[in-house]
């Protein structure tokens, strides 16, 4: 979560249910490629490729950190489908991605969305915890509650749908189609703060 030596936001884990909870709502599957920038210790990749079957790359300029998403990718034996790039994310290209996880501050959200609509395909998806894409249009707002009592926002962008591009010719046939496609019909906003029964469901990577 840093742009060469100079940070540009600190690494603060999401909890296991927050993550599963956002991969949900993105509809991570086996035949996706997903994207985590900025990905700390890794848990998001290691559980999008442990749990949904995903093929991922961890995005992680914080050598440290590195060393510690390989030794936990080895110790669950999800070499072949976790890959490490120890980078700026701003560098890299994401072209093949499906899927992109981003946990980061809103400036720097506004600060990748040209290289997000740039690089993405049609139907591409972008997920995002706490902080939205400044002018981009949600597909789906999900409201929860974390096992330490925080209250969470899981926002989800569909490239087609969702980026000024799309938008500006007001969701085209093609756009509805891969609403259609990702079963999503509407913006879904889930305004009430998520009791009980709405949380999500904690997978553990022990």
């Amino acid at each position: 979560m840093s742009r060469g030596r100079d940070k540009l936001a600190p690494w603060i884990p999401s909890t296991k249910e927050v993550i599963v909870e956002a991969l949900r709502i993105a509809n991570v599957k086996s035949s996706d490629k997903l994207y985590d920038l900025g990905a700390g210790d890794g848990r998001v990749a290691i559980i999008a490729a442990r749990d949904f079957g995903a093929k991922c790359v961890a995005v992680e300029i914080d050598e440290r950190l590195c060393g510690v998403i390989y030794s936990t990718v080895k110790y669950y034996g999800l070499m072949d489908r976790v890959g490490i790039l120890c980078r700026d994310f701003l560098s890299i290209r994401i072209d093949d991605a499906t899927v992109v996880y981003m946990y980061l501050y809103k400036s720097i959200n506004e600060l990748l969305a040209n290289k997000l609509e740039k690089e993405l395909g049609l139907g591409a998806r972008i997920v995002t915890i706490d902080f939205p894409i400044p002018g981009w249009q949600p597909i789906r707002i999900r409201r929860l509650v974390d096992r330490t009592g925080l209250a969470r926002t899981v926002f989800l962008y569909i490239i087609g749908a969702s980026n000024p591009r799309a938008l500006v010719k007001h969701i085209t046939p093609v756009s509805r189609d891969i609403l259609v496609r990702m079963g999503i019909g509407e913006n879904i906003e889930d305004k009430g703060i998520a009791g009980t029964k709405d949380k999500a469901e904690e997978t553990s990577m022990d």
